[in-house]
């Protein structure tokens, strides 16, 4: 996504886009392959733009717990700072210093960032999802088994004759 900011004026303006976020990794394009829906708002101040990025798309996921596929939806808001040649800002991870004869902020590399640092760790389809029987392999979600029930782990046999 490239924002021409050839013509900007000192006023607020908000540019929509839908976009393909681009991942040289098979697995996250796996994850997101849908289109994302992205608002960019955009504050020029002296030679300097203030992006207020909000990123909506939809995941494809599978459950580590029960192994169901399910999709989230995933909303991202982030804001970037372009100080367009050397200015007064102090130079930060959310300030990127670009060429004073740019003509164009490319946001695309960014978008990729801002999806990939908020990729969750552990993929859950629910709070509240019961997973898998360790014994039979069955949905707990989905039914309920008697594998459980009575059976004593015999690992765990040498300790509870400590506690007797």
């Amino acid at each position: 996504m490239k924002i021409d900011i050839r013509n900007f004026s000192e006023n607020d303006s908000e540019v929509a886009q839908d976009v393909e976020i681009k991942f040289d990794n098979a697995l996250f394009r796996a994850f997101y392959p849908e289109i994302a829906h992205i608002k960019a708002m955009i504050d020029k101040f002296g030679n300097d733009f203030r992006v207020k990025i909000h990123l909506d798309t939809i995941a494809h996921f599978v459950c580590d717990s029960c192994l169901e596929p399910f999709t989230k939806r995933v909303v991202i808001d982030y804001e970037h700072i372009y100080q367009i040649g050397r200015g007064e800002l102090e130079v930060s991870e959310d300030v990127e210093v670009l060429a004073a004869d740019t003509t164009e902020i490319d946001l695309s590399e960014l978008l990729t960032e801002m999806v990939l640092l908020n990729h969750p760790i552990k993929m859950k389809c629910s709070d509240d999802c019961k997973g898998l029987c360790p014994e039979c392999g069955v949905n707990l979600n989905i039914e309920t088994c008697s594998c459980a029930d009575g059976k004593i782990d015999r690992r765990w046999e040498s300790l509870r004759k400590l506690i007797k």
